[in-house]
């Protein structure tokens, strides 16, 4: 707007040079005269009506008129005219390079505006489809394989709580068992013990068998407390040992041979649960060590996934932050082409009225030089003149 401004300042300055030039010329043949006479014939008066609607047309008739009026030749006048017509189609000319300048530059920005404008677009549905599909998708997907490990790792660890609490009531048991055997062997042999010393040193008194019958029931009892299966062949012993008689010394090696016999069977029983035991305990520590095994690789899954987690939100903040970005500057720009677009808009309506009113200039300034060149006007103009009459 401030060039338009400045080539309108620049017009009228040199409007008005062509102007002063023209009077200059004039008054300076007021002293000279012409020995012109007015010829009749018809002159068109529309013609000079719609010269005079112009101001430029109505200024350089008067002036036509006033040279006229002092009988001095029209050629400075014409030349006048003429230097006009050029500076006007200099204006002309300056005006059109002027605006395909301007309008080359508005095509520059205007393409690079939109250019940004679908980069910026770009960028928002790609980073969109990013966020969406890519990262928020991969999220989500660590997320549930964290879920599903942890829930693995609560089930494993259920399992070893459950399975070490069985393994304690079991090993509690085996314990209380084995405990019964050992002390079943210690009755078996208190119990040979007795009887053989009985046999070495005679034959036993009454006190001496009820203190073997009493060992042989603690036998019974321990051996039944300790589930050994043969309680029932140790009961019998114990019927045999009760209707035994002092005097029966084979009978008592009888029951010597068959407590050795029971000790050997219980200590075999005892051998083999303590064998089952360690079977057991080697097994279930296995079993732990497989589960905690598990445990172990799951939350080094888990910690791994949080990781990327972690690193995955920050991917997906900053995919947010640079599409809200790309939004504000698809805002922006799009501001700046209908700005563009307005101001462009603006200059055209400037440059087309310009060109027409310069083009008008220049359709006047040729209407004027040809009309006075016309000897039917110029004798229409002098008899005007005689009469006093304006045009």
């Amino acid at each position: 707007v401030q060039e338009t401004g400045t080539w309108g300042q620049y017009r009228n300055i040199k409007k008005m040079k062509v102007i002063s030039a023209v009077v200059f010329a004039i008054l300076a043949t007021c002293a000279l005269s012409s020995s012109l006479r007015p010829t009749k014939g018809m002159v068109d008066l529309n013609k000079i009506s719609n010269i005079k609607s112009n101001g430029w047309g109505k200024a350089l008739l008067s002036l036509g008129q006033l040279q006229m009026l002092t009988e001095g030749p029209l050629d400075d006048f014409y030349k006048a005219l003429d230097d006009l017509l050029h500076d006007v189609q200099n204006q002309i000319n300056d005006e059109t390079s002027y605006w395909e300048l301007r309008q080359n530059d508005h095509l520059t920005i205007v393409e690079d505006l939109q250019r940004q404008i679908q980069q910026a677009e770009i960028d928002v549905a790609t980073t969109r489809q990013r966020i969406d599909t890519v990262l928020s998708g991969r999220k989500e997907e660590l997320e549930h394989e964290v879920e599903v490990d942890t829930e693995h790792v609560n089930q494993n660890q259920e399992i070893i709580d459950r399975e070490t609490a069985i393994r304690n009531k079991e090993r509690e048991y085996f314990e209380y068992i084995h405990g019964q055997q050992l002390e079943a062997l210690n009755s078996i042999d208190a119990s040979i013990r007795i009887v053989n010393g009985q046999l070495e040193g005679g034959k036993p008194s009454l006190v001496q068998l009820k203190k073997l019958h009493s060992n042989i029931k603690l036998i019974q009892k321990k051996m039944a407390d300790a589930k050994i299966p043969e309680a029932p062949f140790v009961t019998a012993l114990v019927n045999l040992a009760s209707n035994l008689a002092p005097q029966d010394a084979d009978d008592y090696r009888k029951v010597v041979a068959l407590l050795n016999e029971l000790r050997e069977y219980v200590q075999a029983t005892a051998n083999r649960l303590q064998a089952e035991e360690d079977a057991q305990v080697a097994a279930f520590n296995a079993r732990i060590a497989a589960l905690q095994a598990e445990i172990n690789q799951w939350q080094a899954q888990i910690t791994t996934a949080n990781i990327e987690i972690s690193a995955t939100t920050d991917q997906i903040d900053q995919a947010e932050a640079f599409w809200n970005k790309r939004r504000r500057d698809i805002l922006r720009l799009t501001q700046e082409l209908d700005i563009e677009n307005e101001i462009f808009g603006f200059l055209t309506d400037i440059h087309n009225e310009t060109i027409l009113e310069l083009n008008a200039e220049l359709d006047v300034i040729r209407q004027v030089h040809q009309i006075f060149q016309d000897t039917e006007f110029s004798a229409y103009i002098k008899g005007a003149l005689d009469r006093g009459e304006e045009l």
